[in-house]
């Protein structure tokens, strides 16, 4: 899958866009500056981020019980991995978690 298409109003990376270039991210990835660790908690991150924003627009406007279901487990587990995406960011990095809380 080297395109993945955004529902409107959706933006990759914080660039509007309407795909997402997920052949060009990881080449991103693979030359990025500094340690590696860093660079992929802050795409996962990103891509995280993403998935929730898109199971957050299923919520409120799917109209079948099963989509509205799997986009509150999409939100439930996406939340966790960015919560552990942030505790290594801030343990590894000693960096303050993109939402702006600190960790235990």
């Amino acid at each position: 899958m080297t395109a993945m298409p955004l529902l409107p109003g959706m933006s990759s990376m914080g660039h509007e866009s309407t795909t997402m270039d997920a052949a060009a991210e990881v080449e991103q990835l693979r030359s990025a500056p500094g340690p590696f660790g860093r660079a992929f908690i802050k795409m996962m991150f990103a891509h995280h981020q993403m998935a929730i924003d898109a199971a957050q627009m299923a919520l409120h406007q799917a109209t079948h019980s099963e989509i509205n279901e799997m986009a509150q487990d999409i939100i439930d587990s996406q939340q966790r991995e960015i919560d552990q995406l942030n505790q290594w960011d801030q343990l590894w990095y000693g960096t303050i978690p993109a939402d702006g809380t600190a960790t235990p």
